[in-house]
């Protein structure tokens, strides 16, 4: 793969993962993260594969905008980071969104993340995702 497909690949990933977390698709999120999985959010928390898969059917409506991602590959795997907006109303028992962070989502909030991708039976599948607030 070119580094233009690679680029290509993870924009795509990632927009899909996106529009999974706004309607809250758990199949997304059983295909194309691995079992491995580990995720740190913005707000504090942490979730295994499973637990993504059990908050991707909370309640709640959200809304996301990707801005920027970077990715370069090594070997099998796909090292990105980039920038978004996330927006929308998450459940009081989100265990990704704090208090705080809730409040910021009510109006709108900016964060980076850094994401690993990995091939795994022809397909990306991510391994490690973690989000930072800007600002």
């Amino acid at each position: 793969m070119t580094d233009s497909d690679i680029q290509k690949e993870t924009e795509r990933l990632y927009e899909e993962w996106m529009t999974a977390a706004t309607v809250h698709d758990d199949d997304w999120y059983k295909n194309n993260l691995a079992d491995e999985f580990y995720y740190f959010s913005a707000g504090g928390g942490k979730a295994t594969r499973e637990e993504m898969i059990d908050i991707a059917n909370l309640s709640g409506n959200s809304e996301y905008e990707l801005y920027e991602v970077t990715s370069r590959l090594y070997g099998e795997v796909i090292l990105s980071h980039g920038r978004y907006m996330g927006k929308g109303e998450f459940p009081a028992d989100d265990p990704l969104v704090s208090p705080g962070m809730r409040e910021k989502y009510g109006r709108g909030v900016e964060l980076r993340f850094t994401g690993t991708w990995i091939k795994r039976d022809g397909r990306w599948q991510s391994l490690h995702l973690q989000t930072c607030e800007i600002g």
